[in-house]
């Protein structure tokens, strides 16, 4: 009897008082588990993991929602958004609470958004679908590599294809992107300011996939002007579309990831990428 009130007790403990439901994962960070997963694929520093994951406020407002493939890293303070993801197992769902200020300034490397309050916790709700090893993921990456050894003439053919079997009409604005329109919309245009909600999906010139909304149903939801979301060919491209349009977005790689590539090595440096924009709702 003594055993069972001392368990007891412990487990009551072990959620947290502050944040009812919660455990405290590091002194910053608190978490829940929402669903488990497989208990024998578990991570490791160096690892890569595709991830279904959410931006909440505390006052539980989405405002991103997509997939994304991150490196792990050792993580570099009690903050470090990494504590999240080596938390969890392959399958895992769960939902973190992390102060907002330090996952944009640390994690994205961006200013923290207006709607975000000083001192603010926010909400990262993750499904851990994939796990690469670092030699599995490099190995991926060199195939590509050796293919985007010719990538200009690769994507002339892609263009040519296109345009031989579908007709479309492919515009080239004046910031250097081609657009090709696949639904057209109501003519109410995307108007710096408005709330926005988009499905995009995210390829390279071979048509892996490497990003998007559409598997996981819901669109991303932003302000649009907010330069924390979008790459640069992404905003421009939002600025020609309306409420209810479908375009087709060819981005050179000065206006996606440059010549670094993407922070993640998903991306890699000089890579043309192609996307797929819904513009589902103005506000």
């Amino acid at each position: 009897m003594k055993g069972i009130i001392i368990l007891f007790t412990a487990m009551l403990l072990s959620s947290c008082s502050k944040y009812p439901g919660y455990k405290k994962l590091t002194p910053e960070i608190y978490f829940s588990l929402k669903q488990f997963g497989n208990p024998g694929k578990k991570l490791v520093v160096g690892d890569y993991v595709t991830v279904n994951i959410e931006y909440r406020t505390s006052k539980d407002s989405v405002f991103f929602q997509g997939m994304r493939k991150v490196k792990l890293n050792t993580p570099a303070d009690e903050t470090s958004v990494d504590h999240c993801f080596l938390k969890m197992n392959l399958g895992d769902s769960a939902t973190f609470l992390i102060p907002a200020s330090e996952f944009f300034n640390n994690t994205l490397k961006r200013s923290v958004p207006e709607f975000i309050r000083d001192g603010e916790m926010m909400k990262l709700n993750v499904r851990l679908l994939e796990i690469q090893s670092e030699k599995e993921f490099q190995a991926e990456k060199q195939l590509f590599l050796t293919w985007s050894a010719e990538l200009s003439e690769y994507e002339n053919i892609i263009l040519r294809k296109f345009l031989k079997e579908e007709k479309a009409d492919i515009q080239v604005k004046p910031e250097g992107f081609y657009m090709i329109s696949v639904k057209s919309g109501n003519n109410r245009k995307v108007l710096k300011g408005d709330h926005i909600w988009v499905h995009y999906e995210g390829k390279f010139l071979n048509g892996k996939f490497f990003d998007g909304t559409y598997r996981t149903r819901e669109p991303v939801d932003f302000i649009y002007g907010n330069q924390f979301v979008l790459i640069s060919g992404l905003e421009q491209a939002l600025a020609y579309m309306s409420e209810g349009e479908t375009a087709m977005v060819i981005l050179p790689s000065g206006l996606a990831f440059g010549e670094k590539g993407d922070d993640f090595g998903i991306i890699p440096p000089y890579t043309s990428l192609i996307y797929t924009l819904e513009v589902v709702k103005i506000e």
